[in-house]
């Protein structure tokens, strides 16, 4: 079979294909659409959630910025539970408050080292 012939088979074939208007590509709406619109609004809930537990716990524990003789002044109580962001505002506003704060919180969470019966007294006996 030569080449000729082939190509006239091929051509033959081709021309049984006709031609169609091409109609508008229709997307269904249906579930797919709802499951993303509650997505989102769950997800915006659950973002303002988070905001304000946030800035909730960020307005109560804040301290007010205290000058070097308040702290030392025996007036001064430091809080049971002082935030993160309250302490850093504190070492960068005034860093001798900050250590008193410092030494104060652990002289209450660390036990007494000086005492009779302190750990260190213990070690050096043996």
């Amino acid at each position: 079979m030569p080449q000729h012939e082939h190509d006239e088979d091929i051509e033959r074939y081709l021309r049984k294909f006709q031609l169609r208007a091409i109609g508008p590509l229709e997307m269904p709406r249906g579930v797919r659409s709802r499951q993303l619109r509650w997505l989102a609004a769950v997800a915006v809930v659950v973002f303002a959630a988070c905001f304000l537990l946030w800035y909730g716990g960020r307005q109560t524990s804040s301290p007010e910025p205290r000058t070097t003789s308040e702290v030392r002044s025996s007036e001064f109580r430091p809080p049971t539970r002082i935030s993160t962001l309250a302490l850093t505002r504190l070492a960068f506003d005034d860093s001798k408050a900050f250590d008193v704060v410092l030494a104060d919180e652990s002289r209450a969470m660390f036990p007494n080292m000086q005492g009779e019966q302190s750990a260190l007294r213990v070690l050096a006996k043996e």
